[in-house]
C-alpha cells in the first residue's frame, strides 16, 4: 500500500503523533496539574460511580497506533502530541 491509498471502506485508522499511546493516569496527571486537583487511581469496581457509561472505556487497556494512518494516507503529524499540548496550558486558561 502506498502513502495516499485510502485503502479498504470501513477500515479504521487512529491519528496520534507519538508511536505508543497514552495511558489514562497520564493524561489525567496532565489535567490535574493545570487544574491544582490531584489525579488519584481508583479501584476498578469504583470507576462506574466517577465516569458513569464512560467507566467501560476508560478502564480498558486499548493502546492505538497511529501507523496504519501514517501508511494509508500519508499522515506525518506536524503538532505537538498530546501530553506536550496540554503542559502548554492554553486549555486550562481563564477567559476574561
Amino acid at each position: 500500500m502506498e502513502p495516499g491509498d485510502r485503502g479498504s471502506a470501513g477500515r479504521v485508522a487512529a491519528a496520534r503523533r507519538g508511536r505508543r499511546g497514552r495511558a489514562v493516569r497520564e493524561i489525567a496527571g496532565a489535567i490535574g496539574r493545570h487544574l491544582g486537583v490531584p489525579a488519584v487511581s481508583i479501584p476498578a469496581e469504583e470507576a462506574k460511580g466517577y465516569f458513569g457509561f464512560l467507566a467501560m472505556f476508560v478502564s480498558l487497556d486499548n493502546p492505538a497506533s497511529s501507523a496504519l494512518t501514517r501508511k494509508l494516507v500519508g499522515w506525518r503529524p506536524e503538532h505537538p502530541g498530546l501530553l506536550d499540548d496540554l503542559g502548554q496550558g492554553h486549555y486550562f486558561q481563564k477567559k476574561s
